[in-house]
């Protein structure tokens, strides 16, 4: 029996070993980096659109986007990156009092983040598959943009009361090593201090069940799951579909010089963005899956094995690089062999092309009309503002 359980015990010595060096490896190390990436990434893109003339809509929710991702990223590596890298930072007051505020703002960011996903294919789907919709309806970006933050602050309003930061007491015995044999006299020799250390608590809200099940496991699973997953799979297949009925309308020699040849490569750019948000988002719900699945009733009874550990540790990873890659897609199908188009004068780049052109009230281009070779009848097609058309796109 001795040695059965010195074999176990090794075995548990090893597993936290391994579990120690992957979280270190995969919420330390490679968080930070991406952390670090994304975060230059947002933050060019928020140079970018915020110094940009012309300005439509997509600019706007781009630019909000990049602001999300920024706010979840910074929290992130605060909250799992630095402590994981440097341990000694939570012995610091300054730490413990920041992590009941940096907890809900990473969940704003996050919120944000995926809804402003989910506005951004809302806004390509009214262009392309319902562009007279688009055409006599002037929608300011500020119909997508104050619904998400506003949401997104309201929503997670109850994170800010799950934790709090308390100054607790505890008893330290100096140079004893007999704590039973202390006496009234050893204790006037002041060899019994009182030692006050701060520590991040969890609340009775954070403590209570009903509260854990329906908030912070239906809920969450519902609203920052389910409908932003199958929002984006339908709309973006809804434009994927169209884009390519009007690519039909173009003739072979012509359709990789049309704008609908774009199009459609744009539509495949976002099925892309949909992929990585799928893969990134549902990896982090297996934990809350299998806490729900579990049915405890207190967080004692609940079994928490090793590999929802690592995929607890992984998951954290993936949500951040969700956030840092967002711009550098777009940023690389917009601008691919167009980088410099934006600093350069009109014309330089663009030949001169025979259409009419239609606007919408807010200045979108909406559709164009383009002769073919082939037959004189004139077909309509849908396409982006003049300057993403330049550059591809408006996704």
């Amino acid at each position: 029996d001795a040695l059965l359980q010195e074999i176990k015990l090794s075995k548990m010595e090893n597993e936290g070993e391994i579990l120690d060096m992957f979280r270190y490896l995969v919420e330390g190390v490679f968080l930070v980096m991406f952390g670090v990436i994304g975060c230059i990434g947002n933050l060019l893109c928020i140079i970018i659109f915020t110094q940009k003339i012309a300005q439509k809509s997509f600019h706007h929710l781009m630019l909000f986007l990049a602001i999300f991702d920024l706010l979840y990223i910074l929290m992130s590596i605060m909250l799992f990156g630095l402590p994981t890298l440097y341990p000694y930072l939570r012995k610091f007051s300054w730490y413990a009092y920041l992590v009941p505020v940096m907890l809900p703002m990473a969940q704003v960011g996050l919120t944000g983040s995926i809804y402003l996903t989910v506005a951004i294919s809302i806004e390509r789907y009214t262009t392309v598959v319902h562009p007279f919709f688009k055409l006599s309806h002037a929608w300011s970006s500020c119909i997508y943009i104050l619904p998400v933050a506003a949401f997104s602050i309201i929503y997670n309003i109850p994170k800010f009361f799950e934790l709090t930061t308390e100054v607790r007491t505890f008893t330290r015995y100096n140079n004893l090593t007999n704590i039973s044999n202390l006496t009234e006299a050893d204790d006037m020799q002041n060899n019994v201090s009182e030692v006050e250390m701060i520590a991040v608590v969890a609340t009775s809200l954070r403590q209570n069940t009903i509260y854990v099940q329906v908030y912070l496991i239906y809920m969450n699973l519902v609203f920052n799951g389910l409908i932003p997953l199958v929002s984006l799979a339908i709309l973006n297949t809804l434009v994927y579909l169209r884009l390519r009925e009007f690519s039909l309308c173009v003739e072979a020699s012509r359709r990789n010089e049309s704008v609908q040849s774009r199009e459609v490569m744009l539509a495949k750019v976002s099925c892309l963005i949909v992929a990585v948000f799928i893969v990134c988002h549902s990896i982090r719900w297996i934990p809350n899956i299998f806490e729900m699945q579990q049915g405890a009733s207190s967080k004692e009874d609940l079994v928490w094995p090793p590999w929802v550990q690592y995929t607890t540790h992984f998951s954290h990873l993936l949500t951040v690089i969700n956030s840092s890659v967002n711009f550098y897609i777009y940023f690389l199908k917009h601008y691919k062999g167009h980088i410099f188009r934006d600093f350069l004068p009109a014309g330089c780049f663009e030949p001169a092309r025979e259409a009419q052109t239609s606007y919408s009230q807010n200045g979108d281009t909406v559709m164009t009309r383009l002769n073919t070779r082939s037959n004189s009848k004139k077909t309509s097609f849908i396409v982006w503002p003049e300057e993403d058309r330049e550059r591809g796109g408006g996704l």
